[in-house]
């Protein structure tokens, strides 16, 4: 129901699956903003409406991310994208969220789209671009080390998952078109390259690290 997916299973188990925010929504979306306060209201609205304390139930995964509004296109930026440490954005498409880029890693995955044009299909009008960069955690040792076991752990550490995301960004590497006059003709075309990056992951890993930062230092310096 509006997103969610509750299943009853043997011994007296169960078990929820879905968006929170989507509920929030009717089911219909998640591009707004979804604070903490709309949080807590909507898991006590499932509380009541179950009479089950969902807050104390245990945590196998969660995905959580930020919807921003750029001065650039998202087509842009989602273009830009190259890699996550040493994985590389792949593209990817799903039949309900459409086009996306996504990298892989053994206990979680990063995962960007534009919000927009997945819902623009949907029928629903927007203003401006709307950019999701979004973490999904599928490890419990990740989400343990948090110190966070269950959903009421969720609701106090909540603060936790900002920064994450912002570190995701920071080792997130981009490239900006608009640096070509500020680096070097062979730079701009070696670090625009996907194979070039390929290249140097295979190398080794601190030869990846050098460029990297080499990159961010122009990307700075401009």
């Amino acid at each position: 129901e509006k997103n969610l997916k509750i299943r009853l299973l043997h011994k007296g188990w169960c078990e929820i699956s879905g968006s929170i925010h989507k509920y929030h929504n009717d089911g219909k979306h998640n591009f707004n903003q979804f604070t903490k306060l709309d949080f807590e209201n909507t898991v006590n609205e499932l509380y009541q409406r179950l009479d089950i304390n969902i807050w104390q139930f245990n945590l196998s995964g969660v995905e959580f991310g930020v919807n921003l509004k750029s001065h650039f296109s998202t087509e842009q930026i989602m273009s830009s994208l190259i890699r996550y440490k040493n994985k590389e954005f792949l593209q990817q498409r799903h039949d309900d969220e459409g086009d996306y880029k996504q990298a892989v890693l053994t206990e979680y995955k990063v995962k960007a789209y534009d919000k927009r044009q997945h819902y623009e299909s949907q029928g629903f009008e927007f203003e401006h671009d709307i950019f999701r960069f979004e973490l999904k955690y599928n490890s419990l040792r990740l989400l343990k080390a948090l110190g966070i076991y269950q959903l009421e752990d969720l609701k106090e550490r909540m603060s936790l998952l900002a920064p994450l995301l912002v570190k995701a960004w920071d080792n997130t590497l981009f490239f900006d078109d608009s640096i070509k006059k500020s680096i070097k003709p062979q730079q701009f075309s070696d670090y625009s390259n996907q194979r070039f990056w390929n290249i140097k992951v295979a190398e080794k890993q601190s030869s990846y690290r050098y460029h990297f930062k080499k990159l961010r230092s122009s990307l700075n310096f401009y």
